[in-house]
């Protein structure tokens, strides 16, 4: 099980129990969300140990989703992606850092399918994007709207234009010696 939300497994006590349904609260230990109507648990804390204990289909339902989002079409089954994990090791192995696995389609004209995927870290996941692109505004632009939370990246163009410039001149400064200064007065 992953530690990261081992308070849910933390028994509390009979008292603190009657306390926190009577309050409407989520009874798992260190949670104060308010529970679902008539459970005892919050949607949140339902989530985790779902995803803990059903961790390759909760990674199949994000890799589904995530080409929802992206309108690319998913020709996966459970079974498939099951079969996939049980080869590269995926679900074991994904996570945020460079060297996690990601799902990679192999053509990226083509939809999600078991012919189609491959498991890549995020390095190499990102080398291939940019490599493949003509422009590379666009996906610094893309990042930006992501994180403003808007769908029209087009309107990022500009400010993307001015952060690839700018990590274009922090780049040649450092190649010729340039120290930067600390992260507290660094703007990067």
């Amino acid at each position: 099980m992953a530690e990261k939300w081992q308070y849910l497994f933390k028994e509390v006590s009979p008292l603190t129990l009657s306390r926190k349904i009577a309050k409407g609260i989520c009874k798992h230990h260190g949670c104060k969300n308010e529970s679902s109507e008539g459970r005892f648990s919050c949607e949140t804390c339902k989530s985790r140990l779902f995803r803990l204990g059903n961790p390759q289909r909760y990674a199949y339902a994000t890799v589904k989703e995530s080409a929802r989002k992206r309108h690319i079409p998913f020709d996966l089954s459970f079974s498939d992606f099951c079969e996939f994990d049980r080869q590269t090791g995926y679900v074991a192995s994904k996570g945020r850092d460079s060297e996690s696995l990601t799902v990679d389609r192999i053509d990226s004209s083509k939809p999600y399918r078991k012919d189609n995927i491959r498991a890549i870290s995020w390095t190499d996941n990102c080398a291939r994007i940019i490599e493949g692109m003509s422009d590379p505004i666009e996906p610094i632009a893309k990042a930006i709207a992501l994180a403003a939370k808007d769908e029209n990246w087009y309107k990022f163009k500009k400010i993307a234009a001015e952060v690839l410039y700018k990590v274009e001149l922090l780049q040649a400064q450092l190649e010729d010696g340039f120290t930067p200064p600390p992260e507290e007065e660094n703007p990067f």
